[in-house]
């Protein structure tokens, strides 16, 4: 697949879906990864695959996923203006998903039953969606502000 920049807005859809996916084994990794501009995030994902198998023995079993994770983010993520990066990954359920934050994300690799939504969750409480209307006599545009970044959105 070619670099991407993943999405920044995690519809309501996705956070539910999300919020409520659950397996009876701890076989979800959650990514929290903070990205910075001269680009050593990769070598803290790399302290965080090796040191978080050797505190936490759920990971024996998700070499699949971890490979999977290093690779989207050594191949596949193109930072941009992103300062953070989710991602949640469940090999064996078919489960990958990836948002990118516009602000910085506490890093942490995590083993669990379900994916571990907590940086994502706090920052949408801290930083209220709205949209902005920009009208006068003949014409009007409308944007979407969200974590403190405006988007155009088509007429």
């Amino acid at each position: 697949m070619p670099p991407e920049t993943p999405p920044l807005f995690l519809s309501a859809d996705r956070a539910e879906a999300l919020a409520d996916w659950f397996s009876s084994e701890p076989n979800m990794v959650s990514l929290h990864l903070p990205v910075d501009a001269a680009g050593a995030y990769p070598a803290l994902l790399d302290r965080l695959m090796r040191e978080a198998p050797l505190a936490d023995a759920r990971f024996k079993d998700l070499g699949r996923d971890l490979e999977c994770l290093s690779r989207y983010v050594r191949g596949q993520f193109v930072p941009a203006d992103r300062r953070g990066l989710c991602v949640f990954s469940c090999a064996k359920h078919g489960i990958f998903e990836v948002f990118s934050t516009p602000q910085p994300i506490k890093a942490g690799l995590i083993a669990s039953e379900r994916p571990d939504l907590r940086p994502l969750t706090a920052l949408a409480g801290e930083h209220p969606r709205f949209l902005v209307l920009l009208a006068d006599e003949s014409t009007a545009t409308n944007r979407d502000q969200h974590w403190g970044l405006y988007e155009m959105n088509a007429d």
